[in-house]
């Protein structure tokens, strides 16, 4: 990450991620010849703002510091929250804002995650993602 500016109000950050499984061998025709060679992998970009809110800013707004507080531990779609909750924190009112995306609001409700499956298709259905030890 990197601070921005002399304070340490506001900073960026950004990663870089790659995996793979190296070289994964399939066989083709139930096992009577060829065989297909699959090199996978995934990569990932991420690039990150975060700010400080200030003791003035909680004051002045504190229905909007209480509900960033109470949502902090909520799941959250950043593609779907961003702007939302930066114009809303911003005050810009408009047709198109949706206060159940904006993270600075009592009104923001969590969505169930999509999920492709190996056809391509979409569902809701969620997958358990913790770990049982």
């Amino acid at each position: 990450y990197y601070k921005l500016g002399q304070s340490d109000m506001q900073a960026i950050g950004a990663s870089v991620r790659y995996f793979t499984l190296g070289e994964v061998s399939e066989r083709q025709d139930m096992g009577q010849g060829s065989v297909l060679t699959l090199n996978p992998y995934e990569m990932a970009v991420d690039v990150s703002y975060s700010r400080k809110l200030s003791e003035a800013y909680s004051i002045r707004h504190v229905a909007q510091a209480k509900a960033l507080a109470d949502n902090s531990k909520k799941e959250v779609e950043t593609s779907r929250s961003v702007f939302h909750t930066m114009t809303g924190m911003a005050g810009i009112s408009m047709e198109a804002s949706d206060m159940t995306a904006n993270l600075a609001s009592p009104m923001y409700r969590e969505k169930p995650r999509s999920y492709l499956t190996d056809h391509n298709t979409q569902t809701d259905a969620p997958f358990n993602t913790k770990c049982n030890n």
